[in-house]
């Protein structure tokens, strides 16, 4: 993560934010001291509310160099409290010692949006209006610069929905924001709001989102056809390759 005011100054200091899937985080903060050299310093410990952190800052001295012998490290001094509260999964707050709050957010390296221009075979699991159901077909996913749209053909059925909505990058995941879903079932085919948030492609294209309403959606990705909406049939064969997904290909040996 990077403090996000600064992001663009260069200014080589930053955060490294381990938590794997538990309440247990670990947080390395890399920067300079006052006469400009460079250090490190570690803080652990738990979550709490499912957004607060609170640790001591620790910084070490006298451990194993690269190339050198074997040795422990030990504890120079205890820097002070460092403070986090995360907004969402790849932003927040911190507050280190002796400075002010400030925001911080995921330094994104690779832009992944590329991975969503493709079309899935794709599961709804959805829950809108208090009904469950399992809609299993055919997604077919447009991205133009900011501008996001989803047509999500059944299996079995001339029926469809299309999402649509602003595309905004939260860390290595997306938000779909001030989205509309219409469906051809829906009487009228009146729009109705919608959005997605945790929206990501793997490197092996899989797809996975929470949408509005509780719904979640699920998929890989299948090669894609010329037509936008292409005709439903559950086949993974057919799976997209590494240029399909904007992914560098293996050098030749």
């Amino acid at each position: 993560m990077v403090v996000r005011r600064r992001a663009k100054r260069q200014t080589g200091r930053g955060l490294q934010i381990d938590r794997q899937s538990g309440e247990t985080v670990v947080v390395s903060y890399f920067g300079y001291r006052e006469d400009g050299t460079a250090t490190f310093y570690q803080a652990s410990g738990k979550v709490t509310d499912g957004k607060n952190f609170v640790a001591d800052l620790l910084e070490y001295q006298n451990g194993r160099a690269i190339g050198g012998r074997s040795r422990d490290g030990e504890l120079a001094r205890n820097v002070g409290k460092v403070r986090l509260t995360f907004n969402t999964e790849s932003s927040g707050t911190i507050t280190l010692p002796g400075e002010k709050q400030q925001n911080v957010s995921r330094y994104v390296f690779d832009d992944t949006r590329a991975r969503l221009r493709n079309r899935f075979q794709a599961v709804m699991f959805e829950s809108s209006y208090g009904i469950t159901d399992t809609l299993k077909g055919l997604m077919n996913v447009k991205v133009i610069d900011d501008d996001f749209s989803a047509v999500f053909q059944y299996d079995g059925s001339k029926e469809y929905c299309v999402f649509s909505g602003k595309l905004v990058a939260t860390g290595n995941t997306f938000q779909v924001t001030k989205g509309n879903r219409v469906c051809t079932g829906d009487g009228g085919s009146t729009p109705t709001p919608y959005s997605f948030t945790d929206l990501s492609v793997n490197e092996a294209g899989v797809l996975s989102a929470r949408g509005s309403y509780g719904d979640v959606l699920s998929g890989v990705c299948v090669r894609r056809t010329k037509d936008l909406v292409a005709t439903p049939s559950w086949d993974q064969t057919n799976r997209c390759t590494a240029e399909d997904l904007g992914l560098s290909s293996a050098p030749a040996n």
